[in-house]
Order: C-alpha cells, then structure tokens, then sequence
C-alpha cells in the first residue's frame, strides 16, 4: 500500500487543516497551562462545555472555541478533561463529523494524535504538519508516537516518510531519520550543556552568515542552513537554546530572526529546522526533562 495518496483529498475542508495545525502545537501549548498542582480538569471540562454548548448554528465556530481551550492544555490535562460525562457526551454526539474527529483527537493522548495527524498529513501531502510535529516533540515522544503508528498502521513512520518525500528534499528525510533514531540528539539540563561546544557552533554559523553575506549568497546561505539542519537533530534543546543567547550576545542579533531573513520557507529542511530553534528557544522546554 503506497502512502503516497491523490493529492489534497477533497473531504477534508481548509478549516479542518488550519484547526488541526493549531491543535498540534509548539511546544508551550504542549508543556500545558499550568503545572499539574494549579491544573483544574474541572474548571477546564467547565470551559470546554460551555463552548461546545455556544448557541449557533456554526459547528466550525463551535469546535473552534473549544479547540482554543483545549490547545492550552498538554495531553495528560486533556485526557483528565475527557473524563467529564459532559465533555465526552457533548464530543461524542456533535452533529458535524469533521467537528467530531478533531474533538476526539484532542482529548485523546499525545502520540495517539500526533500518529493520526502524521498519517493523513503524509497521505494528504501536508508537509506543513509533519514539520510542526516531529521537530517540537522530545525523544521519548517520538519514541511513544513510532510506536503507535506502527501498531495502528501496520507501518513504519520513518519509511513512510522516505517514500513520500525522498524525491522532493533529501535533506529533511535525513532530519527525519536522525531525530526518528533517538539517539543523535540528547536530553540533557541547561546546566550539563558543554558551553565550549556552544561557542564552536555559533563560530561557525556566524562564519558561514558572514561569507555568505561576502561572496555567493545562493550557495553559503545553502551552507549555513545544511549547519543548521545537521545541528537541530544532532544537539540537544538545551545547547541550541544556549546557542541562541551566545549567538545575540556575539552578534547582537536574534538568532532566529537572523535565520528569518534568510528564505527559511524555501524548503522542509529549513522550515525544520527554524521550528526546532524555536521549540528549544522555549524555556519551558526544559520542564520535560
């Protein structure tokens, strides 16, 4: 069976994309809105049923509503909230079927979603998806969501991944196959990230921007995003969060917006790659390990 399906399948409307991408998420909405000790899965059910109860007419305002409320709050609170009879009553039994199904996934658990999302992404040709999931998860979720895709599908993410983008950007099947492995890219505390190291990546990025403004700007832009590309999946949120301070401390300007400048929408592996910096730029990243 060929992953690769028709392109855009016509079932599924542009308002159920765009809100799937929301409820995907970066990593802060992921982290949840408060640790679990502030965390009312009541007063959130409360929240979650009173949008889904809103008088109208309009199930994509509805879901929408509920979706902004869900979004704030990580798995594990989402799975707490779908515990409530109303909630799970009121998702069960809205009317609208693409309002059930988003419904459903979002009170489901983290790598259930993320294998779902990733599934009718790859089949439906929303590359967009796949970088916003794969490059904002930490290792064990990846971990956690391989092994569901294969026990729901019967399939092997990475390979599915191989063949449905091997002939349009080498470069981020390489991302994906190194984050995928787990191994590459280590976990550590801001405290246990070797500072040297840092500074040796930054020199080098600062240099490859410098040439490149100087010379070919087509190939050494190309450079610096490959250096990029290989560090995001080889080097742990913690050091590339501390490359981004050493990098504005060196060069008085934001990493990221410096990266921003530079066309990061013109390929996967750069849009990739952008979307880990900003993952791992997230303080609360730190709170998962």
């Amino acid at each position: 069976q060929n992953i690769v399906a028709e392109d855009n399948d016509e079932s599924q409307s542009q308002f159920e994309h765009y809100d799937a991408l929301r409820a995907i998420s970066t990593a802060p909405a992921v982290m949840g809105v408060a640790d679990d000790a502030q965390f009312s899965a009541k007063e959130y059910a409360k929240r979650v049923s009173g949008a889904l109860n809103i008088p109208t007419n309009n199930e994509q305002e509805r879901v929408r509503h509920a979706v902004d409320i869900l979004a704030q709050c990580n798995a594990r609170q989402r799975q707490q909230i779908a515990q409530d009879k109303n909630v799970s009553k009121l998702a069960r039994y809205t009317p609208d079927k693409h309002t059930q199904k988003l419904l459903s996934l979002m009170l489901r658990s983290m790598e259930e979603c993320d294998a779902e999302w990733l599934y009718v992404a790859l089949k439906q040709h929303h590359y967009d998806a796949v970088v916003e999931i794969l490059f904002t998860r930490t290792n064990m979720q990846l971990q956690a969501l391989q092994s569901v895709y294969q026990k729901t599908y019967s399939r092997v993410l990475v390979d599915d991944i191989e063949q449905a983008l091997h002939d349009k950007n080498k470069e981020f099947v390489g991302m994906c196959q190194t984050l995928l492995q787990g191994t590459q890219r280590t976990e550590i505390a801001p405290a246990n990230v070797n500072q040297q190291g840092v500074h040796n990546d930054v020199n080098r990025l600062v240099e490859a921007l410098q040439v490149g403004e100087q010379v070919n700007a087509f190939d050494n832009t190309d450079k610096a995003w490959n250096l990029v590309a290989d560090l995001v999946v080889n080097r742990s949120w913690s050091h590339v969060e501390c490359m981004c301070r050493v990098f504005e401390k060196q060069t008085n300007m934001s990493m990221l917006a410096r990266l921003q400048d530079l066309s990061p929408q013109k390929s996967l592996h750069r849009s990739a790659a952008l979307t880990a910096i900003q993952a791992a730029s997230t303080s609360t990243t730190h709170e998962y390990f």
